[in-house]
């Protein structure tokens, strides 16, 4: 952890929060369309990696629908956020932001980190920078986590999130949706 962490008043909250890990220091930033390839890399190694904890596949991704264009336009700014986490040159996790399911949320979705990152902070920070993304365009935040995946839904509680009965993911039983409000900047 760096000093800016545990003196929260003092880390610009524009900038996503960076955090250290077994390995070394793990640099949290958003990602511009330019950085396609690094996304497409994190992106296609957690579909590999851990295809159970998403609803998309693999397949969705690779193949003929493995398009620069495609990669470039999930990264488009004026739309969604995407963070990537990085540890010296590579890629160890990432999450993005994208418009909700009403006109007052955002959704966090792609949320992954590497397996030997885990449990070291980098999940909270990458939460924490679409938090404040998001505290700037909704009201709230809401995911869907797979229901057995317990260590997610673990994570997601001690970041605030709390289970939403009233609303269902998007046609996969399978899935717990929660939701916390945001604080909006002053």
């Amino acid at each position: 952890m760096t000093d800016h962490e545990h003196r929260p008043e003092a880390r610009d909250k524009s900038r996503p929060p960076e955090t250290t890990s077994r390995t070394g220091p793990v640099e949290i930033r958003q990602a511009v369309p330019d950085d396609w390839r690094l996304i497409r890399s994190v992106r296609l190694r957690a579909l590999a990696e851990d295809a159970a904890t998403f609803s998309a596949t693999l397949a969705d991704w690779s193949g003929e629908n493995d398009r620069e264009e495609r990669w470039r336009s999930r990264l488009d700014p004026a739309v969604s956020i995407t963070l990537v986490a990085v540890a010296g040159a590579s890629p160890v996790g990432m999450a993005s932001g994208i418009p909700g399911q009403s006109a007052s949320s955002i959704a966090l979705v792609s949320m992954w980190v590497a397996p030997d990152v885990r449990g070291q902070g980098v999940a909270l920070s990458l939460i924490r920078g679409i938090e404040s993304w998001a505290a700037t365009r909704a009201t709230e935040l809401e995911l869907s986590v797979m229901a057995d995946n317990a260590p997610a839904f673990r994570l997601y509680a001690k970041a605030g999130f709390t289970v939403d009965q009233n609303r269902k993911p998007d046609g996969y039983d399978s899935e717990i949706t929660m939701a916390k409000s945001l604080e909006q900047p002053a």
